[in-house]
């Protein structure tokens, strides 16, 4: 996320308690956790969400280095260009342009594991997907883990919650099917990980939730 405004500050909590502040450009790792965002003023800024598997070829570093965290960006002049171009379109075709001359490839069977965990909803298991790509169970948890920062397993678990929010839109609002339907145990499951990824109540979120399908938490 890079701030387009001079001076505006974006303040972060980590689960409601830990607190940063960011006012240039910053890279969030994959959260386990709920993350709140505090913009005292109107934010305005840029963004992309990126592959799970490329956070890290984009900072250099290994993805756990930074999971569960925020880390802010040093300096870069894309900053400043981006700042001076008005056009949204110019801004879009910088940014996506300073990302793909950084950016290179991570390993070909991490990207695999990720797209199959995503597009399954995290329905299949570890060693189902380790013996499809032809490598053992162990050397793949290794090389995700470094490459995106979580297990597989621990991955799957956050898909299994995303795919869970996005069947409450359109379902009958029965929790307890959701929660069946999306692969955890049972009801009380669900809302223990419902509230831990998301600081509220399966209810609660429901009740704050935008059009955009995202929830706003206020106080």
């Amino acid at each position: 996320m890079i701030n387009l405004v001079p001076g505006r500050h974006h303040i972060l909590r980590h689960n409601g308690s830990k607190r940063s502040s960011h006012e240039v450009a910053w890279l969030s790792g994959l959260q386990s956790e709920c993350l709140y965002i505090e913009s005292p003023e109107p934010p305005c800024f840029i963004a992309a969400s990126l592959h799970p598997a490329y956070a890290a070829a984009l900072t250099g570093m290994e993805a756990k280095g930074f999971t569960g965290t925020v880390l802010e960006l040093g300096p870069s002049p894309v900053y400043a260009t981006l700042r001076s171009l008005t056009d949204w379109p110019a801004r879009f075709l910088t940014f996506e342009s300073f990302l793909r001359e950084r950016i290179a490839r991570p390993n070909d069977a991490v990207v695999t594991a990720v797209d199959i965990i995503v597009n399954d909803g995290g329905a299949t298991p570890v060693q189902t997907i380790s013996e499809r790509l032809g490598i053992s169970h162990k050397h793949l948890v290794e090389l995700f883990t470094r490459t995106v920062g979580l297990s597989p397993k621990r991955f799957a678990r956050l898909i299994r919650l995303e795919r869970a929010i996005a069947e409450s839109q359109t379902h009958s609002m029965n929790w307890t099917a959701v929660a069946h339907e999306c692969g955890f145990h049972d009801q009380a499951h669900f809302n223990r990980e419902f509230k831990r990824f998301t600081g509220v109540t399966p209810s609660e979120f429901l009740a704050r939730r935008e059009a955009s399908g995202q929830a706003m938490i206020e106080g």
